[in-house]
C-alpha cells in the first residue's frame, strides 16, 4: 500500500495526472461519470470518488459513485451540516478527514460498511452557487495528501468552470428564445382590436414565458363602466380566481395593503407576482401569476412579467384610444345632426361643449373625461332612447341621465355628482351668458370651481376680441395707408402688389415668386418704388407708410 502511494511521486507523474486531466476536459460533454473514473485511475490511492448533487430544500443526493464500493452509496441523501459531506455543503470550503473509527460523522459510509482512514471533499460552484460536493475517499493509512487536495480541486474548479459555461450559454439561448417570442407578441398585439383577446395572450404568454408559472390572470377596468373589470384567468379555480382578482382590485384600484390571498383552493407553496397595467400613470389594468417557488421568485420572472405588463399597457392604451375615437366620432355626427333641425339648439350645445373643454384644460382633468363631459353638453338635448340605440357610451349616457334629472338649482345637493353638476351649470351659462344660481349654496365645490374658472374664461374672452379688433383695425389701417403712398408716389400697379408684400414682411425670393417674376425683377420694382417714395431702405419704407411721413 505504501508502495502504491509512493507511486504517485515518481517524476513527471504529477505532469502525466494533470496533462490527461486536461485532455479530458478539452472535449467534455459534462458526463461527471468519466471525471470520477479519472479520478480513480490516476489515483490509485483513492479508493472511491463520488458527486452529491443539492437537491430540494436543504438535502444533497449522492448520484454519481466510482470504486468498488461505489454503488452501495448511490441513492443516500443528508443535510446540509450533517457529516463530513454535509460541513463541505455548509462551509463550501475544500477539505481533508483523517477519520476516526468511531466518529458518527461518518455514519453516511459505516452504515453501508465502508471504513475509509481519510475523506476529501470539494465545493462545486455554478454561478457563484452550490450545486453539489465532489469526495474521495482512502481506505489506507497515509496517501499523498498534497496530490490527492490539489487534484481534486482542479476537477472541482474545471468541471465548475465547464458547467457555468454551460449555464451562460443556456442562459444565453433562453434569453433569445425568450427575446423572439416576445417580438412576435409584440407584433401580434399590434394588430389585435379585442380587448379580451388582448387578455388572453397576456394570460397565455405569462403561463409560457415565465418559470414554474402555474396559473395566471388578467383583469382590465372597463372605461364605460367605472368599477366593473373584465377578467380573464387560467390554471385557477374559480373561487381562487375570485379572490385573488377581489385582492388586487384593492391593492391597485383603493390603494390599500389587503392581506395576501390564502386558505381553501390556494396552495400552500406558491408565491404570487403581480404587475400594473398603466395609462397616462394611471392604473387600468393587473396582470398576476401564481408561481410554484416559496423561497424565491425563478430567474426572470420579475423582468418577464413586467415586460408584459408594459406591452399589455401599450394594448390597452391602443384599444382606449381607438375606442375614444369612435365614441367622440358618434358623438360629433349626432351633433351636426342636431344643426339639420334645430340650429339654437345646435349652437347652444356647442358653445357648451367649447366651454366644457376650455374647463376640462382649465382643471387639468385627464383626456378621457374632458371627452365624456364634452359629449353629454353635445348631446343633451337628445332623447335618451334614441343615444342609447345609438349605442352612445354608457358613462355619456349616465351623464346626461342625471344631469336631466337635476331640479332647477339642484346644483347645491350634494347627492349629486360633481359632473352633472358641471354640464348644468355649462348649459345655463351658455343659454343665458349668466349662472343666476339665486340661494345656491355658494360653497359647493363645483359652483366654486365653476364661477373662478368663469372669471378666466371671460377675462380670456375680452382678451381675444380686442386682440381681433386691434388686428383688424391695424390691417385697415395698413391698407389705407398703402393706398396713400401709392396714390401720392405714382406707383404702377405692379409696384403697388410689391409694396404689399414688402409690408406682409416678404423677402426678394418670396416676392418672386408670390408674382412669379425674377429676382432681378423684384430688385428693380424696389428700387424704383424707393426713388418715387424718396427713400433708401425698407425700414424707411415702412416708417413712411405707417406714420405717412
Amino acid at each position: 500500500m505504501n508502495q502504491s502511494s509512493s507511486s504517485t511521486h515518481q517524476p513527471g507523474n504529477s505532469t502525466r495526472i494533470y496533462t490527461n486531466l486536461l485532455e479530458l476536459f478539452v472535449d467534455f460533454e459534462g458526463g461527471i461519470d468519466r471525471i470520477l473514473q479519472l479520478y480513480t485511475e490516476v489515483m490509485p490511492d483513492i479508493a472511491f470518488a463520488g458527486f452529491a448533487k443539492k437537491a430540494e430544500g436543504e438535502q444533497l443526493r449522492i448520484e454519481h459513485v466510482d470504486g468498488e464500493c461505489g454503488p452501495s452509496l448511490r441513492g443516500l441523501t443528508f443535510s446540509i451540516g450533517e457529516g463530513y459531506l454535509g460541513q463541505v455543503a455548509l462551509t463550501e470550503t475544500d477539505t481533508h478527514w483523517h477519520c476516526l473509527t468511531h466518529d458518527p460523522r461518518l455514519r453516511l459510509f459505516t452504515s453501508r460498511d465502508m471504513t475509509p482512514k481519510h475523506l476529501y471533499g470539494y465545493s462545486v460552484r455554478v454561478h457563484d452557487e452550490l450545486i453539489g460536493v465532489l469526495f474521495c475517499g482512502s481506505t489506507i493509512e497515509e496517501p499523498d495528501h498534497h496530490e490527492v487536495m490539489q487534484f481534486g480541486r482542479m476537477i472541482a474548479h474545471l468541471w465548475g468552470g465547464w458547467l457555468t459555461k454551460q449555464y451562460l450559454l443556456d442562459e444565453l439561448d433562453l434569453q433569445r428564445s425568450r427575446l423572439t417570442i416576445l417580438i412576435e407578441v409584440a407584433k401580434v398585439l399590434e394588430t389585435v382590436r379585442d380587448l379580451r383577446r388582448v387578455m388572453f395572450l397576456l394570460v397565455d404568454m405569462t403561463l409560457n414565458l415565465i418559470p414554474d408559472a402555474r396559473a395566471a390572470l388578467t383583469m382590465v377596468s372597463k372605461p364605460q363602466e367605472p368599477g366593473m373589470v373584465e377578467l380573464v384567468t387560467r390554471g385557477f379555480a374559480k373561487e381562487h380566481a375570485d379572490g385573488y382578482s377581489k385582492y388586487l382590485a384593492h391593492k391597485y384600484w383603493r390603494h390599500e395593503q389587503p392581506t395576501p390571498p390564502i386558505g381553501e383552493g390556494y396552495a400552500d407553496d406558491a408565491t404570487y407576482l403581480d404587475y400594473a397595467l398603466t395609462v397616462q400613470g394611471e392604473v387600468v389594468g393587473v396582470l398576476g401569476v401564481e408561481l410554484g417557488a416559496t423561497e424565491r421568485y425563478p430567474s426572470g420572472s420579475r423582468e418577464l412579467l413586467a415586460t408584459l405588463a408594459y406591452m399589455g399597457s401599450a394594448a390597452v392604451k391602443k384599444h382606449h384610444s381607438s375606442q375614444a375615437e369612435r365614441m367622440h366620432k358618434q358623438v360629433s355626427l349626432l351633433h351636426e345632426l342636431l344643426q339639420q333641425w334645430d340650429h339654437s339648439q345646435y349652437k347652444r350645445t356647442r358653445d357648451s361643449s367649447r366651454i366644457a373643454e376650455e374647463y376640462g384644460k382649465y382643471m387639468q382633468w385627464d383626456h378621457a373625461r374632458i371627452q365624456v363631459v364634452t359629449g353629454a353638453c353635445k348631446l343633451l338635448e337628445y332623447e335618451l332612447r334614441l343615444l342609447k340605440e345609438a349605442d352612445i357610451p354608457q358613462e355619456i349616457l349616465r351623464l346626461i341621465g342625471e344631469t336631466r334629472s337635476m331640479p332647477s338649482m339642484g346644483v347645491g345637493d350634494s347627492s349629486y355628482t360633481y359632473d352633472a353638476k358641471l354640464v348644468y351649470l355649462i348649459a345655463r351659462y351658455a343659454e343665458h351668458r349668466t349662472l343666476q344660481l339665486g340661494c345656491v349654496q355658494s360653497s359647493d365645490v363645483c359652483v366654486t370651481d365653476f364661477r373662478s374658472f368663469l372669471d378666466y374664461y371671460e377675462r380670456k374672452q375680452t382678451e381675444i376680441r380686442i386682440t381681433v379688433e386691434e388686428e383688424q383695425a391695424a390691417q385697415q389701417l395698413m391698407s389705407v395707408d398703402l393706398d396713400e403712398v401709392s396714390r401720392v408716389a405714382a406707383l404702377s400697379p405692379r409696384e403697388r402688389e410689391v409694396l404689399q408684400l414688402i409690408a406682409a414682411g416678404k423677402n426678394n425670393r418670396e416676392i418672386a415668386q408670390a408674382l412669379y417674376i425674377s429676382e432681378n425683377t423684384v430688385k428693380n420694382h424696389i428700387t424704383s418704388i424707393f426713388n418715387k417714395t424718396g427713400v433708401s431702405d425698407r425700414i424707411q419704407l415702412m416708417a413712411k407708410v405707417i406714420y405717412k411721413h
